[in-house]
């Protein structure tokens, strides 16, 4: 018979390290005397996901400890991630784990190396005070995490009503801004009054300490977008903006670390008052603040109808959120690119927050780059010029029929599948998921049919209920579907 080592060392991906533990629960439910319990309070989360109680072997090694710690620090960090919590309170039946779980996690998580810019901008994401881990039987087992590993534990959006019906839409991406104006139109849905523009928000040789350059062009254009549907600013209900922030009670308060790669410190302070600077330039016209996964999570419920539905939107990063049965938001931290899905040693290492196999790692870009130089995937091997990158021409490989590295590019996007499908698993008993919706021009025609395929091969063998998954087609929802939902934030 196999160990629990054994088992979990099958493979790093969390949706297998979480059916091996469902095994072992069901396992306990008959043979309560054979396995050790362990219960996780999560303090300040939602009641509904306040507990969490796991199973383990009761005659394990060194070996299976060091797992089970590894796989609970896995569990602490997504759920801070995204339903959030001030502490977690561990009662467990094995001897010493809170304080192995405490002294694990800075250990887990602390990778060297991460530049001063970038650790001062992931310490704003996550919040300061009182985090720890806690034993209600071991009174030395209070042990302060890392200060850039705490989220805050609530990202409320202000909800206001304005009487207008117009809205001027920003979309400020790490390499790409795009600005429409928008109508109300009938039954709520929003109708762009012409095609957006795109600008291009940073380039490789640019001078990273020129932010206020890029947003003086950014407040030009959305002048000159307004001249171009016959309005001015005395036509505007509101600004409704959409970037890589975090915005509790309506306040930008961490600006998302490619921001940091692109520009200096004062570039993102000044990235972080976007409200204020677009509201005094722009006639004082009232702006609201959406995270960038939040918008394309909401522009898709209001023009869809759909529920209960994670959306995932594959740009240069990872941009996700989640609606709920009513149709809004979920309350929460919902930074779902930084769930970890890898609980393997060498998984890719983020950016910011320096936690290795992250979702935001796999699934965008970034990710797709990542997982093609794993399968020895290259510029050289495909044959790249300048002005081309190894996801997109991997794309158009998928998506042309003549190419003898179609194969393998179909590989790598179900791949992309494969971690969607352990996002959903690494998330589901903490979000009613029912629909997954994806979106991005990389996931277009056959390489979202690739994705598709991953994706449910990837539950099916993890054991995990398979949801319906959309690939969104229409052109408009590819490109602009955080305009939308910057917009409909205006009218919340």
């Amino acid at each position: 018979m196999q160990g629990p080592a054994e088992l979990l060392e099958k493979s790093p991906s969390i949706s297998h390290w979480i059916a091996v533990h469902e095994g072992f629960e069901e396992a306990a439910s008959r043979f309560p005397s054979a396995f050790e319990s362990t219960k996780l309070t999560f303090i300040g989360a939602p009641k509904r996901h306040s507990i969490a109680t796991f199973f383990y072997p009761r005659n394990h090694d060194r070996v299976d400890r060091l797992l089970f710690v590894k796989f609970l620090c896995a569990i602490i960090s997504n759920h801070l991630a995204t339903v959030g919590a001030h502490r977690v309170q561990v009662k467990s039946s094995i001897p010493n784990l809170a304080r192995d779980i405490s002294a694990s996690f800075d250990k887990f998580f602390d990778q060297p190396g991460a530049p001063a810019s970038i650790k001062s901008i992931v310490e704003s994401y996550f919040s300061v005070e009182n985090f720890r881990i806690d034993s209600d039987h071991e009174s030395d087992a209070w042990a302060p995490l890392p200060k850039r590993l705490v989220v805050r534990d609530s990202r409320e959006l202000c909800r206001r009503r304005d009487t207008g019906s117009n809205v001027l839409a920003i979309s400020i991406g790490k390499h790409f801004t795009k600005i429409g104006v928008l109508r109300l139109g009938t039954k709520g849905r929003l109708e762009f009054y012409r095609d957006p523009i795109a600008l291009l928000t940073w380039r490789d040789n640019d001078d990273r300490s020129k932010a206020h350059k890029f947003i003086g062009r950014v407040i030009s254009c959305a002048k000159e977008e307004l001249a171009r549907a016959c309005l001015d600013l005395r036509d505007i209900a509101a600004i409704g903006t959409s970037l890589s922030v975090v915005v509790p009670e309506d306040r930008v308060v961490g600006v998302g670390t490619g921001f940091a790669e692109s520009f200096d410190e004062e570039g993102v302070r000044l990235l972080g008052n976007i409200p204020s600077i677009f509201s005094s330039e722009l006639c004082d016209v009232p702006v609201y603040t959406i995270n960038d996964g939040d918008a394309e999570a909401l522009g898709l419920a209001r023009e869809t109808g759909l529920r209960n539905t994670l959306v995932l939107k594959l740009g240069n990063e990872l941009a996700a959120g989640h609606i709920d049965c009513a149709g809004s938001l979920s309350i929460g931290v919902n930074e779902f690119t930084k769930v970890v899905i890898n609980i393997g040693d060498k998984g890719p290492l983020d950016a910011g927050t320096k936690i290795r196999g992250t979702a935001g790692q796999y699934i965008s870009w970034l990710g797709i780059r990542n997982i093609a130089f794993d399968h020895d995937v290259n510029e050289e091997l495909l044959g790249i010029v300048d002005g081309a990158d190894v996801p997109t021409e991997l794309c158009t490989i998928v998506n042309g029929f003549d190419s003898p590295l179609r194969k393998l590019a179909n590989e790598i996007f179900e791949e992309v599948g494969r971690r969607i499908a352990d996002l959903v698993a690494a998330t589901e008993d903490m979000y009613a998921i029912e629909n997954i919706s994806v979106a991005g021009g990389l996931v277009r025609g056959y390489a979202g049919r690739a994705v598709v395929r991953g994706y449910t091969e990837g539950l099916k063998n993890s054991r995990h209920r398979i949801r319906p998954i959309h690939i969104a087609s229409d052109i408009r929802a590819l490109r602009f579907g955080c305009l939308r939902g910057a917009a409909h934030n205006v009218f919340q």
